[in-house]
């Protein structure tokens, strides 16, 4: 619940109650060892930076995120942390083949998986190369 509440606190812009919503459930899921909810907290807050317009901050932390996941196989956080990889990317470097064939990829991923709201967010990068809000659904 703490983590959809610091959703919710980010939506709406409250970016500092925000983060310390994500760091209570990061310290609570390390102290418990759950590798997905320490994930999930990790893009978070990755999350928040790209909304602070820290992209390499994004860049190398998504990285790390996606590891994490990989390490699970959790293709949710998988595809959500190589999404937020592609776009700060994106915002850091401008618009490259690579990111043309990242986006293919993770459409194509995403509809094997049937991840409806990721894939309507990889349409709208494909058409505007802008994401107005990128939504993190939590339980």
């Amino acid at each position: 619940m703490l983590a959809s509440l610091g959703e919710a606190y980010r939506k709406s812009g409250n970016l500092e109650i925000a983060r310390k919503c994500f760091e209570k459930v990061l310290k609570a899921s390390r102290e418990k060892n759950i590798p997905g909810w320490i994930a999930h907290a990790e893009l978070a807050m990755a999350m928040i930076d790209y909304d602070l317009k820290c992209y390499s901050k994004v860049i190398e932390s998504t990285m790390l995120v996606e590891k994490a996941y990989a390490s699970i196989n959790h293709e949710w956080g998988i595809i959500n942390s190589q999404t937020l990889n592609m776009i700060a990317n994106y915002k850091a470097n401008g618009f490259t083949s690579q990111i043309a064939s990242k986006v293919e990829y993770l459409i194509e991923r995403s509809t094997k998986m049937n991840y409806r709201y990721n894939i309507s967010i990889l349409e709208e990068f494909k058409k505007s190369k802008d994401i107005e809000y990128y939504q993190l659904f939590f339980l």
